[in-house]
């Protein structure tokens, strides 16, 4: 009688199975082109997905290039700022030039007018010279023809005193050419010494300007390498702070990089979790009465009362075990676990009145099971245990779990499974890990499982295992956000002192650069003293010679006027002594004697005047010549200094105006920088809506692929 209604229960189980094959069959269909439609609609995102990656990772291309600009652009506005400093104090420079040649001109030109006025009034001596020269001349004329008309009468003895005379006269007209000789050389010495006076004091004003100039420089210098050491030091502390600055942006971005892996993260979990908490909530997977039943127990309160829910959301099996468990249990994963029978009874009830189907229940009243108690393994070692001792559960459901799990034994491959079933005659049924069963029959089954996403069987734990790994994400993304914060704040200090180190980095290369042109301008105007001392130098030793040959020929003349003097005395007495004898005639020749040598030696004198004069009027003349070339070069040197002021003033004028395009191209660069930034959050967003499409799509296909 059993095997009989055995059999026709078989024959309607296989005419619903049919059908249901036949349904399942045309759902295969329809779902197969639900993923190849899936799959394109994958591949598309995918690669919308590494599209819009790329297009992140230029516009961060983008915007670090344009934050470099910006910082690029700074350092040239500070460089130029510098340029500008030098400029404007090589101005301040050129036009303190500007007024010393000024000043200078200034005395020149003085100085002309009085060598002028010299000149002028040594020409009109000369002139009057000249004129009182020609009287004296046509005088001297007279004299000698009226001397040599009386020197034609004298006796031999009256011709030789007259030849002696006319000695003496040479003697005397040489003496007072001497004498002219000395008084030209005094007025010489005199003018040297002059000179060498104007010369001291221009060589003590260029000693004490030098000196001045020097100790200018020593203290320019001083400071200088103050500044300089003290921007050397800047240019090292810069240096070491950028590494510094280095490795923190280094450490901030793999913070940045650690939080945004993280955030990627939490966001794939929270798109996973809460796709299988609404798979939970719809009870998608479960065969359609048991989903029916299970929606109207959550509305309806008295239907749900002792009601557990479907074993497979009563257990927790380790997933290397899951494939066993669910083979071995996979007709009753959907049973519906009640308190009592009656509870059972109740559901049975709804569903005969709603014609919804048929379901298993699993009363825990009434359901019971038994444990292998005798396994025979012999050292067998892939035996790892019984089903029912590897599944966790609560203790009010252990009957039911040992009812279906407790007769069978998990073993790790259908070798150990022959083996184990053979030592123990096929007294329980064996399943392995891959899912192959020995029945204590001896029938077995076995062959390839499809492997499933989120089978409702490990679908709870997947979702709570989900829940600890995001409460997991979130606190390692908060310890790593305030890991970062606190990171900032510690490195703050360092970052002001970035900030200070190169604030006084462009404000020392500043004072650097005017203080190096401050030194340069000092050492050029030393080396202009110093040539000008040395030619000033120069000449005093020429004038000193000259004055030692000017004594020298004084000397020396002095020395014949002498020998002269004695000439002309020995023969005054010789000529006294005859005049003594011949009084008479004698007389008038002698005052006729005198007179003319008093008249050649005053034309004698006119011509050494005139020749003092014309020496005077050429030395005059030179220093006029000099004078204005030193006006000249001065005129030459501030049209120089005119020129090259306006020069630099055009060049600080052009340089302003590129600080302005700077500025703008920075101001530009500041708005690019926000753009890109606003366009990469939005590339993020859109990648992060990509990321949990092509999620929802692994997921769904995992779940088409189970069902």
């Amino acid at each position: 009688e059993l095997k009989s209604i055995e059999i026709g229960l078989f024959l309607s189980n296989i005419d619903e199975y049919k059908k249901k094959l036949n349904e399942v069959l045309g759902e295969i269909n329809i779902i197969t082109g639900q993923i190849n439609d899936e799959n394109t609609t994958l591949n598309n995102l995918q690669s919308e997905k590494e599209k819009v990656k790329q297009e992140i990772n230029m516009l961060l291309d983008e915007i670090e290039n344009t934050q470099n600009l910006s910082f690029e652009s700074t350092n040239k506005i500070e460089k130029i700022n510098s340029e500008i400093n030098v400029a404007k104090q090589k101005i301040l420079s050129n036009n303190d030039n500007f007024g010393r040649y000024l000043k200078e001109i200034e005395e020149n030109e003085e100085r002309v007018k009085a060598l002028e006025q010299e000149k002028l009034d040594r020409e009109s001596k000369k002139q009057a010279l000249s004129t009182n020269k020609e009287k004296f001349e046509k005088e001297l004329a007279i004299k000698e023809a009226e001397l040599a008309k009386l020197s034609e009468n004298l006796t031999k003895e009256e011709t030789e005193i007259e030849l002696k005379k006319k000695t003496v006269e040479e003697s005397i007209e040489l003496k007072y050419n001497k004498r002219e000789g000395i008084n030209t050389q005094e007025v010489i010495y005199e003018n040297l010494s002059k000179r060498e006076k104007t010369l001291k004091n221009e060589i003590d004003e260029t000693v004490s300007e030098l000196d001045e100039k020097r100790l200018a420089k020593s203290e320019a210098l001083k400071i200088f390498s103050k500044i300089e050491l003290a921007r050397n030091e800047n240019v090292r502390k810069l240096a070491e702070i950028n590494k510094k600055k280095e490795e923190s942006t280094v450490l901030i971005n793999e913070y940045e990089t650690k939080i945004h892996n993280l955030e990627a993260e939490l966001r794939i979990k929270n798109s996973k979790c809460k796709f299988l908490q609404e798979m939970e909530r719809e009870k998608e997977g479960y065969q359609r009465v048991i989903k029916e039943i299970l929606l109207e127990c959550d509305r309806n309160d008295s239907l749900r009362k002792g009601t557990h829910g479907v074993l497979a959301n009563l257990i927790s099996v380790p997933k290397e075990y899951e494939i066993a468990v669910e083979t071995a249990i996979s007709g009753n994963l959907q049973n519906i676990v009640t308190d009592t029978e009656e509870d059972a009874k109740k559901l049975i009830e709804y569903l005969r009145k709603n014609n919804l189907g048929r379901a298993s229940f699993l009363p825990i009243s009434s359901v019971k099971g038994k444990k292998v108690e005798h396994l025979i393994k012999n050292s067998l070692s892939g035996v790892i245990g019984v089903a029912a001792d590897l599944v966790k559960t609560d203790k009010k459901y252990e009957e039911i779990v040992l009812n279906l799990l407790g007769r069978t034994v998990v073993v790790d491959n259908m070798d150990t499974a022959i083996v184990l079933a053979r030592q123990n005659k096929y007294s329980f049924r064996i399943v392995t890990l891959k899912g192959d069963i020995i029945n204590p029959n001896g029938a077995i089954s076995g062959g390839s499982i499809k492997e499933k996403t989120a089978g409702i069987i490990g679908r709870a734990s997947q979702i709570k295992e989900l829940i600890k790994e995001i409460e997991g994400l979130n606190k390692n993304l908060e310890k790593e956000t305030k890991n970062k914060e606190e990171y900032i704040n510690s490195i703050s200090n360092i970052l002001e002192e970035i900030s200070q180190i190169e604030k006084e980095s462009k404000e020392s290369e500043i004072v650097y650069a005017t203080e190096k042109q401050k030194k340069e301008n000092l050492e050029e105007t030393i080396s202009k003293l110093e040539i000008k001392l040395s030619n000033w130098k120069k000449e005093r030793e020429e004038i000193t010679v000259n004055k030692e040959q000017t004594l020298l020929t004084k000397a020396e003349y002095e020395e014949e006027i002498k020998v002269l003097d004695e000439e002309i005395e020995k023969l005054n007495a010789e000529i006294s002594s005859f005049a003594e004898k011949n009084k008479d005639n004698q007389k008038y020749i002698d005052d006729l004697n005198f007179d003319i040598t008093n008249l050649k030696i005053s034309v004698s004198s006119f011509d050494e005047s005139n020749l003092s004069i014309e020496e005077l009027l050429a030395r005059i003349e030179q220093e006029i010549l000099n004078s204005k070339k030193s006006i000249e070069l001065k005129l030459k040197e501030r049209e120089a200094i005119i020129l090259e002021n306006k020069v630099l003033e055009e060049e600080i004028i052009n340089l302003n105006n590129s600080i302005e395009s700077i500025k703008q191209e920075v101001s530009e660069s500041g708005q690019k920088v926000e753009v890109l930034k606003q366009e990469r959050t939005k590339r993020e967003k859109k990648s992060s809506l990509v990321i949990a499409a092509v999620l929802l799509l692994i997921v769904f296909g995992a779940v088409t692929g189970a069902l």
